[in-house]
C-alpha cells in the first residue's frame, strides 16, 4: 500500500469539520502556547486563546476513531488547564510523556527553576490506548538547535526534533495507520509518517511555513502519494455533513477551567475591543459571555 501525505494550508478549526468522521488513528500535534511568539495565535488575549483550544479539540475528537489516541505537546504551566478542558469535551486523560531535553539553559538564572522538559499529554476517546511494545513515558532527546543532521536542522523557531513524533507514532500505531497534525508547523510529523509508512494529514495556517514543510518533505517525489489542498477551496461533501459536537457546552459555568479567573480580563478585553478587528471583537464578546 502506498503511503499518502496530505498537506492542507488553512485554519484547522475550519478544516477539521471537512475531514471524514472517525477516520484518524492518532493525533500528534504541538499547538501554540500563547507565549508571545510572532506566529499565528501565539500572542492573543488569553480568553480568546482558550476558545480556540476548545474549537479544535472539539472537532479533533470527531475525526478520531473510537480507539484513537491523541498526543498534545503543550506548555508546562498550562497542561492542567488543557487536561481539564479536554476531559470536559469528552476525551479521557491517559498519561503524560516527558520530553527530557537534556539541556539546562540559564535563561531564568536564580529567579526560577529552569524549564528543561516539555510535557506531551496523552488522551483517548475513552477506550484506552494500546502500544506495540512496553515503553517508558520519558523521551530523552536534545532540541533541534543541538543537532546537526539533515532531518533536525532548526529551520523553524519552535521545531520539534524528529525523534519525538517518530518514537510516539512508531510505538502507538501500525503500518498504514492515519496520523493527523492540526498544527503542522515545519512538517516534522509528516516527515515521521513518511519514514514509518503511515498516512499523514497536516494542517498549517501560515503560508511560509507550508513552503518550509514542502521543502523538508521533498514534496512530490515518488514513491509517496502527495496531496496539497488550500483550505479556501474545500467544500463540505455530502458524505461529511455530520457535525462535530458543539462547543456551546464549553461555554457553560466552569467548562473552561479558571483561566486566571476570566473575570480579571474583562476590563482589558473591553479596552482592546476598540482597536481590534471584527474577528477579534467577536472572540472578546464570547469571552465576556463565558465570564
Amino acid at each position: 500500500m502506498t503511503t499518502k501525505l496530505t498537506l492542507i494550508h488553512g485554519d484547522c478549526t475550519e478544516v477539521l469539520p471537512t475531514l471524514e468522521r472517525e477516520s484518524v488513528d492518532l493525533i500528534f500535534t504541538d499547538p501554540p502556547f500563547n507565549a508571545g511568539f510572532s506566529f499565528a495565535n501565539d500572542n492573543i488575549p488569553e480568553a480568546q486563546f482558550w476558545l480556540l483550544m476548545a474549537k479544535w479539540l472539539t472537532e479533533a475528537l470527531a475525526v478520531l476513531k473510537p480507539d484513537g489516541q491523541m498526543y498534545v505537546k503543550f506548555s508546562t504551566v498550562k497542561t492542567w488547564k488543557l487536561t481539564l478542558l479536554a476531559e470536559k469535551l469528552g476525551y479521557k486523560y491517559e498519561n503524560t510523556i516527558i520530553w527530557d531535553k537534556q539541556i539546562y539553559p540559564k535563561r531564568y538564572g536564580y529567579r526560577n527553576w529552569t524549564y528543561s522538559y516539555e510535557p506531551i499529554l496523552v488522551f483517548s476517546k475513552g477506550n484506552g490506548i494500546r502500544l506495540n511494545k512496553p515503553t517508558p513515558n520519558i523521551l530523552r532527546v536534545k532540541p533541534c538547535y543541538y543537532k546537526r543532521n539533515e532531518y533536525n536542522k532548526r529551520d523553524f523557531i519552535v521545531q520539534t526534533p524528529l525523534e519525538v513524533p517518530h518514537s510516539i507514532i512508531s510505538t502507538a500505531t501500525k503500518t498504514g495507520a492515519t496520523v493527523l497534525d492540526c498544527f503542522l508547523g515545519s512538517g516534522t510529523t509528516l516527515l515521521a509518517c513518511k519514514m514509518l509508512e503511515r498516512n499523514g494529514i497536516g494542517i498549517e495556517l501560515e503560508a511560509q511555513t507550508v513552503e518550509l514543510a514542502k521543502r523538508r518533505l521533498e514534496w512530490g517525489m515518488n514513491p509517496i502519494q502527495y496531496e496539497f489542498v488550500n483550505a479556501s477551496q474545500i467544500t463540505q461533501s455530502a458524505g461529511n455533513t455530520q457535525s462535530a459536537p458543539s462547543i456551546q457546552s464549553v461555554a457553560n459555568v466552569q467548562d473552561i477551567p479558571n483561566i486566571e479567573n476570566i473575570h480579571s480580563t474583562q476590563e482589558s478585553a473591553r479596552t482592546a475591543k476598540k482597536t481590534r478587528t471584527k474577528e477579534d471583537a467577536y472572540w472578546i464578546r464570547r469571552s465576556l459571555e463565558i465570564a
